[in-house]
């Protein structure tokens, strides 16, 4: 499967033929799905983050997935220029995650 030692993937969605170039946990995913969305998609995550990547990362071409705490800084979104941005939080940490953003 997409994410190595993953048993429990959900079945039954298009994931079109997605390639998963780099799945760290602590730092980052960097999927890549040709005849997905056409999108580029771009995630600050958390642990949870991790549950919905193999999904996310088959439905647009180009998905990248930051680990907040390790790596993220808010000129990677600059950088990266994703037309869909998602900010995946615990909700023990909406406040504090979303004082920490900052997107010009």
């Amino acid at each position: 499967m997409i994410n190595p030692g993953k048993n429990d993937v959900p079945k039954g969605y298009n994931e079109h033929h997605v390639e998963n170039e780099k799945w760290d946990f602590g730092t980052e995913f960097v999927y890549h799905a040709s005849g997905a969305d056409p999108r580029k998609l771009f995630m600050r995550r958390d642990s949870f983050g991790s549950a919905m990547a193999d999904i996310l990362g088959s439905q647009f071409d180009n998905s990248i997935m930051v680990h907040y705490n390790n790596v993220y800084t808010n000129d990677m979104v600059k950088e990266q220029k994703p037309d869909v941005f998602i900010l995946e939080t615990v909700e023990r940490y909406v406040v504090k995650n979303l004082g920490g953003f900052l997107y010009e």
